[in-house]
Parts: structure tokens; C-alpha cells; sequence
């Protein structure tokens, strides 16, 4: 089973499809042939795959949340300021549980597009942010953000303590639910690492030979108690890159995602929804209870 498949931050797929002409039933047979030679590379570092099932799937666990945590860089004024927010948060990390770590800056893709993109940026981050201190919003990019997965309460707390010292420490954002913010850092966030217990699971660049573990960003997990494994950046990107879930999807994404699975399927557009009777009447009845409550 194939718990993810990333498409949309690595192309490699539908360039060649287009290239050589190649129809689905080709393409399920490469990607599962390449998802084999992932899992040999894992089994080289001693990683079983189904344990960082929680880490590639959207969460469904109700006692844990996605959580985005903000830094302002203006008031860090710090060139390295990954590394030094990095250093300061990994201490904080828990070593029992797995969940996927995503990073990056609040970056303004939208300006090409709209003269008012910093404001509807300004908007869907204040829309969701919970603050801890004060931050003067002068321009999307000086924010940084760090996007766990799934965190329990008390993981989440735990961070929230340890950074409260800190006045570049703006405030952190519960996005388990829909929001524009959350689409939106869904296609700006990439994939730091997947955090498998006492694990670090990251990507490395392919002039690396599969038996090294390379920690490319550099950021001090070793130091804290974390042994850092990597995987050739071909493999990762595709089957170990988790994607934040987002109200606009790519549809070119979720063909290929369907493609992994299946060596043949039907368009996204006319897949067929099977619902039993009993679950759709059910449905309908606590839905209208709700309407005459309201």
C-alpha cells in the first residue's frame, strides 16, 4: 500500500508520460517499481514504511491537530534564522510519536495575480492565528512558518511553552480544519522531514550513495538526541513528501496519486461515490435535525 504520492513539487512523472506516450497502465508499473526501490532503501536504514503510515495520510486521530507555528524574522533579524529557530525548537520535540514536519516562508505567489494579495495574505493569517506576541505585519515573506501534522495537546503545549520566551515567536495557527490560510501555505510548504520516534527521516541529494545519511539543512537534531536518516531526494519527493490538504486541489496530482494505485481509472471528474442507503438516510436525518433545531 502506497500512503502518499507527491506530483505536484516533482514533476519527473508527467514529463515522461508526455515524452515517451505512455498510458496508465505504464505508469502504475514504473511508480510501482520505483515505490519497490523505496522500500529497499528503507529497509537499508532499519525504517519500516507502515510506521510512518500517521506521518503520510491527513490525520485521523480526533486527539491530535495540525498545528502551524509563526516566526517573525524581521524581529530575530538573524540571516541563519532556520537553523537558530530550528536549535531552539527541536529540544522541544517529543521522542515516542510520528508525524511529518513542513517548513517555509509565508511567500507572495499571488502579487502576479492581484495588486491586493498582501492584504488577503494579512487577512487569512490573522483569520487563524492565536498570538503570543506582538508582531507588526509589514510583508508576507517575514514570516516563517513550521507545520506539524499531527500533535497531541500536550506536544503542542510543550512547544508553545518552550518558545514563549522569545518575542519572534508571533503565535501558532490550528488548522485541522479548512481555512484560506491553510489552502494556501499547502502549496508553499515543503517537506523538512518525516520525525519517526527517535528518527529523523529527510531527504538527500542523489550525488549521495543510498548507505550515507546526509543532514542536509544542517539544523542540530543529532545534538538533541535524534539519529538522522536520509533518503535519495527521487524517492522521497514522491512517496515520503506529506500534502497538506487543501480546498483546490491539482487535479494532474490527484490523477497520478490514482494512477500509483490503480493501472487503470476512471476521470476524477466521473469516479462514482458509493454510499449505502443506511449511511445516506442517516445522513439526511441528522442533517435535518440540525436545520429545525437551528
Amino acid at each position: 500500500m502506497i500512503y502518499t504520492f507527491d506530483n505536484k513539487n516533482f514533476l519527473l512523472y508527467p514529463v515522461m508520460k508526455s515524452y515517451f506516450e505512455l498510458d496508465d497502465f505504464a505508469i502504475y508499473n514504473i511508480i510501482q517499481n520505483e515505490f519497490k526501490k523505496l522500500q529497499s532503501q528503507l529497509n537499508l536504514k532499519n525504517i519500516i514504511y507502515k510506521e510512518l503510515k500517521g506521518a503520510l495520510i491527513p490525520n485521523q486521530d480526533k486527539n491530535k491537530r495540525e498545528i502551524c507555528f509563526i516566526i517573525d524574522t524581521t524581529i530575530l533579524n538573524k540571516s541563519n534564522y532556520g537553523y537558530y529557530i530550528f536549535k531552539k525548537l527541536i529540544p522541544l520535540l517529543d521522542k515516542d510519536s510520528t508525524y511529518s514536519i513542513l517548513y517555509g516562508d509565508y511567500v507572495d505567489f499571488l502579487y502576479k495575480y492581484n495588486n491586493e494579495s498582501q492584504i488577503i495574505l494579512e487577512n487569512a493569517l490573522n483569520e487563524v492565528i492565536e498570538r503570543c506576541h506582538q508582531s507588526n505585519y509589514q510583508y508576507s515573506n517575514q514570516y516563517f512558518l513550521i507545520y506539524f501534522n499531527r500533535l497531541t495537546k500536550a506536544q503542542h503545549q510543550k512547544i508553545v511553552d518552550g518558545l514563549l520566551d522569545f518575542s519572534w515567536f508571533t503565535g501558532f495557527a490550528d488548522i485541522s480544519h479548512m481555512s484560506m490560510f491553510k489552502t494556501y501555505i499547502s502549496n508553499i510548504l515543503i517537506s523538512l522531514c518525516i520525525k519517526n520516534k527517535r528518527k529523523v527521516i529527510m531527504s538527500h541529494s542523489f550525488e549521495y550513495a543510498n548507505e550515507e545519511n546526509i543532514n542536509e539543512c544542517g539544523f542540530p537534531f543529532e545534538n538533541n538526541g535524534f539519529k538522522v536518516l536520509s533518503i535519495n531526494s527521487d524517492f522521497y519527493q514522491s512517496f515520503l513528501s506529506y500534502k497538506i490538504e487543501s480546498v483546490l486541489p491539482d487535479k494532474e496530482d490527484i490523477s497520478f496519486s490514482l494512477n500509483a494505485l490503480f493501472p487503470k481509472f476512471i476521470s476524477t471528474q466521473q469516479i462514482r461515490l458509493q454510499i449505502s442507503d443506511n449511511r445516506w438516510n442517516n445522513y439526511l436525518t441528522v442533517k435535518t435535525e440540525k436545520k429545525r433545531e437551528t
